[in-house]
């Protein structure tokens, strides 16, 4: 299988920017202060939304006037010099002090009585380079993280198109696993042996990162090792995969090597028909607060109980693996009531049920798109419930 991925045109780019500025200008912003940062779960996306280039590590800040040309700093000269081939920001220089980098950029007179908005101050940007940046701008500075997210988190024609290829290639692979998994284990082949074949195709076609979890008992859920493969049970596969558009997804198989007990299938068929009523809750105006309760309150009606953790039952994905906005049922936090729009991507794992010991939870994990009259599957056709092998 080959995955026929585009680069994005220039209208990509002044899609993405004008988007940025015209919520930029709602809020009175002269600039904004970006932060950047190498990092697998969050960091790497505002870098990827503006620039089109996939950082593998450094720090980095963008500074993005409302008009007129954005300048980056990141703390490698060689891969801003790359960055600034690429074309979006052309003006890009590397400096181990990017705090001090940027104040030397900025013209201070002519931000005199601006206001200018810095995204990743919470959790991004570091304390020294922020506070660099805060004690010697000497101007109204404000946090416009959720300005940046609620923009990034719309996804363009172009982004859509690319994840609904990705997960093709997602599908094919894990049904690749499938297809293998008895003449591995006949083989006495291991978990890892396994996961490096049928993953192969993805480097193949310019996966930029991945993560294999990998479960065949109870509570024991893991990078594959190089353990015997076990089918004495029931397997749980679950990928997550950065594709070459900088755009993640998750997607789980879940295989069952004996019959299923009635309870857990129960389960299954249960959690199966919530999802399909929460495609049609999770639409524009609708947020993900709001999506949590519904969930819990369905599935209280039919008799199950709830516990609360420390995860994120819902949260957005893109450019990112864990995006704004989310939803934990513990921690609160302000992106949960943000009204869904069109085009947002969502990725769907909620795991709330109190389960008896000894039963295994569904493992339904898929990546949504809101649409105008509810939300639709990027994997189209995907089975999440057990698939019965012998």
């Amino acid at each position: 299988m080959k995955l026929q991925y585009n680069i994005p045109p220039l209208s990509e780019k002044e899609l993405r920017f004008n988007s940025l500025r015209k919520e930029m200008a709602k809020h009175d912003l002269y600039a904004l202060i970006i932060g950047g940062k190498g990092h697998w779960w969050t960091g790497r996306g505002y870098f990827r939304y503006l620039t089109d280039f996939h950082l593998w590590g450094h720090d980095g800040l963008i500074y993005f006037p409302v008009e007129g040309e954005p300048y980056l700093v990141l703390s490698s000269d060689a891969v801003a010099k790359k960055i600034g081939r690429r074309g979006w920001i052309e003006n890009c220089e590397g400096s181990l002090d990017i705090g001090e980098k940027l104040l030397k950029f900025i013209d201070k007179k002519e931000i005199k009585g601006q206001k200018i908005g810095i995204v990743g101050e919470e959790n991004i940007i570091s304390y020294k380079d922020l506070h660099t940046i805060k004690d010697n701008l000497k101007i109204e500075t404000v946090s416009a993280t959720a300005i940046l997210d609620k923009v990034k988190m719309v996804k363009t024609e172009w982004e859509v198109n690319e994840i609904y290829k990705l997960w093709e290639l997602a599908k094919y692979t894990m049904n690749q696993f499938q297809d293998n998994v008895l003449e591995y284990h006949n083989k006495n082949k291991s978990k890892i042996e396994l996961s490096s074949d049928v993953t192969k195709i993805l480097w193949e076609n310019g996966i930029r990162d991945l993560l294999i979890f990998y479960g065949d008992e109870i509570d024991k859920y893991s990078h594959p090792t190089n353990e015997k493969i076990n089918i004495e049970n029931k397997i749980r596969y679950h990928l997550e995969i950065c594709g070459p558009s900088g755009h993640w997804l998750e997607i789980t198989k879940n295989l069952a090597f004996k019959n299923i007990h009635d309870t857990e299938q129960k389960i299954m068929n249960d959690e199966l028909s919530v999802f399909d009523q929460m495609l049609k809750y999770m639409k524009p105006s609708v947020s993900l607060k709001q999506a949590g309760l519904f969930y819990e309150k369905v599935l209280s009606e039919l008799g199950y109980e709830m516990h609360r953790q420390n995860s994120f039952d819902f949260h957005g994905q893109g450019l990112d693996t864990i995006e704004m906005p989310f939803y934990n049922s513990i921690i609160p936090n302000d992106s949960e009531d943000w009204d869904l729009k069109e085009n947002v991507s969502i990725s769907y794992h909620p795991k709330r049920l109190s389960l008896n010991k000894g039963i295994w939870s569904t493992g339904i994990n898929e990546d949504i798109l809101v649409t105008g009259n509810g939300s639709v599957k990027f994997s189209k056709d995907w089975n999440h419930n057990w698939v019965q092998i012998i």
